[in-house]
């Protein structure tokens, strides 16, 4: 547990701290991650141009979906349909 401290802390969020990284760098040319066109409400991340499915957090520290990416909704629509679904099975068989 203290060796994955110290890694966190030495790499940053995002690997932010290593050497010849820049905070946020996005993919595309002349944009950041941080630029405010990208951040709906300051928590939501679309940007359709960066590849990237999961993003760090502009705020704090964790990651948030990139709602740009279509594999994004795929998730997002897995993680939904799950419980649904184990739901309607419970109700099918009558417990």
């Amino acid at each position: 547990m203290l060796i994955l401290v110290a890694v966190t802390l030495r790499m940053g969020q995002a690997g932010s701290r290593l050497p010849g990284t820049a905070r946020g760098q996005g993919p595309v040319a002349g944009a950041s991650r941080d630029d405010d066109r990208f951040w709906k409400g300051g928590l939501i991340y679309v940007n359709r141009d960066d590849p990237a499915v999961m993003v760090g957090n502009r705020f704090g520290v964790g990651f948030t979906f990139n709602f740009g990416n279509p594999a994004t909704w795929l998730i997002c629509g897995t993680i939904a349909a799950v419980p649904a679904g184990l739901a309607v099975i419970r109700a099918a068989a009558g417990m």
